[in-house]
């Protein structure tokens, strides 16, 4: 556990590169919790390729000079990748992909499987800014099988340069509830008019004031829901679908050149889940369990459907294949 105290995150030095954090919690960042830093390389060589894996980042930007200052994560490199965290109660826009310093080298960013929640409500900060992620430069960046809920700006703004968003669950995004935003950013997804190269497909975008997505730029998007999904328990958390959900079956496979859908049953679900997932309460806990899998790659849309369940039972992830949780599993699972 890193507790910053109110002060700086995480800043790697200018040529920093291939560094992991994995299954550690980061917490009170006076500004962001992580700055990753590309000074002067364009091919985004310098502070490249890290792995932020299996974390909990919380409390952050709670005295930021600025909006840029308390974003959490601040990515001015490429090749990073960001998967299985949960981020929460932070001021600033939970990860923002731009160079502030020269504009190129953050391309191939990987963003999947976290879960953003409750974000720019802190009492005393400024709203504006905090949306879930923007992009402002860089190519090749997907973000994919994220959850965002209760975020007080768009879940995605798109400034320039956008990325391939696909199979994201987007519920309450937004919500401003101090009026810095103007309608037009009162989206669950939000592109602006000088942004190009975004694609948008197979999302879940509802309960957003203003509506699903607000291109105002040339975004390519197809098969999202804006209506309501049919959540098992959004109050609680729940975001599987009930068995006759409208996501169900009915999301695109082909999602971008080279990228397919890979889903369990007989089509790609709309939104993070794929159906089904359990979501049975645990009050049965007599011990501990070690559940060790080795699935292969050509069937990765279960492995992944196998690690967010084991997420909804209370389990930790030690490695990707390596989970530890309370036992025993439910008899239906």
């Amino acid at each position: 556990i890193i507790d910053c105290g109110y002060s700086a995150g995480w800043v790697p030095g200018s040529c920093s590169h291939h560094i992991t954090i994995q299954n550690s919690e980061l917490k009170n960042a006076g500004g962001n919790y992580v700055f990753i830093n590309n000074p002067t390389d364009t091919s985004g060589t310098d502070g490249c390729c890290n792995s932020f894996i299996g974390n909990k980042f919380h409390d952050g930007g709670l005295y930021a000079a600025s909006p840029d200052q308390g974003e959490g994560f601040y990515v001015h490199s490429a090749n990073n990748l960001i998967e299985h965290n949960d981020f929460y109660d932070g001021v600033g826009s939970i990860l923002s992909i731009r160079n502030g310093f020269i504009q190129a080298g953050t391309n191939n960013n990987i963003i999947r499987y976290n879960l953003f929640r409750h974000y720019g409500y802190v009492a005393g900060s400024d709203p504006i800014g905090t949306e879930g992620i923007i992009f402002s430069t860089g190519t090749g960046n997907v973000v994919h099988h994220n959850i965002f809920v209760d975020i007080v700006g768009p879940a995605l703004r798109v400034a320039f340069e956008g990325p391939l968003f696909y199979n994201n669950t987007i519920y309450s995004a937004g919500q401003d509830p101090a009026g810095g935003y103007s309608q037009v950013s009162n989206y669950c997804i939000l592109t602006n008019p000088s942004s190009s190269g975004t694609i948008i497909r197979n999302n879940i975008t509802y309960n957003c004031p203003g509506g699903g997505i607000n291109n105002l730029g040339s975004a390519t998007i197809s098969n999202n829901l804006s209506t309501d999904p049919s959540f098992a328990d959004a109050g609680n958390g729940l975001f599987s679908l009930l068995a006759g959900s409208t996501a169900i079956d009915t999301g695109i496979t082909a999602i971008a050149t080279g990228v397919t859908c890979i889903y369990v049953g007989s089509g790609c679900d709309i939104g993070a889940l794929e159906s089904p997932i359990f979501n049975s309460a645990r009050v049965d806990v007599a011990g501990t369990l070690l559940v060790i899998f080795d699935i292969p790659e050509d069937r990765k849309g279960e492995r992944e459907w196998l690690r967010f369940q084991l997420r909804q039972f209370g389990y930790e992830m030690i490695q990707r294949s390596v989970w530890v949780g309370p036992s025993p599993l439910p008899a239906e699972f």
